[in-house]
């Protein structure tokens, strides 16, 4: 497996694997579009076997704050270490471009995120009533780096 830095010609890849991961809370084509249009202020990642992209990770920073803004793994990766080792590389450069701490916000009820988070070292901070369009609620979690 590798990792390398995002590009449009991964989008239809990325596109399934996103529709497939969340299904109601899909972002659409444009939404990706408007990260890959931000280099300075975005680490947009994936995870590729054979060249094929199975995984993504999205962070997004201003001067002073920094926040995962989506994840996802094909369903036949998971398990298998790859949310891991693309986290871990989107908050080193994070890091790098020397952000304190970063934040994210995840489903109430997706604990296998929940707990993917908290092994990296994200810790509970509020919950967010009604935050997805479902109405249903977020957890917003934090760590620093």
């Amino acid at each position: 497996m590798s990792i390398r830095r995002a590009i449009p010609e991964d989008l239809k890849a990325i596109l399934r694997i996103e529709t497939k991961s969340f299904a109601r809370d899909a972002w659409n084509r444009d939404q990706f579009l408007d990260y890959l249009a931000q280099p300075k202020r975005t680490v947009f990642l994936v995870a590729t076997i054979n060249g094929i992209v199975i995984a993504y990770a999205i962070g997004w920073h201003t001067a002073t704050r920094a926040e995962i803004d989506s994840i996802a793994v094909s369903p036949a990766e998971r398990d298998k270490g790859v949310a891991i080792m693309l986290l871990r590389r989107v908050l080193n450069a994070l890091r790098r471009r020397g952000l304190p701490a970063v934040s994210l916000n995840v489903r109430l009820d997706n604990h296998s995120a929940i707990r993917l988070y908290q092994k990296l070292g994200f810790e509970r901070t509020r919950r967010i009533s009604g935050y997805y369009e479902d109405g249903s609620p977020a957890l917003r979690m934090r760590r620093t780096l």
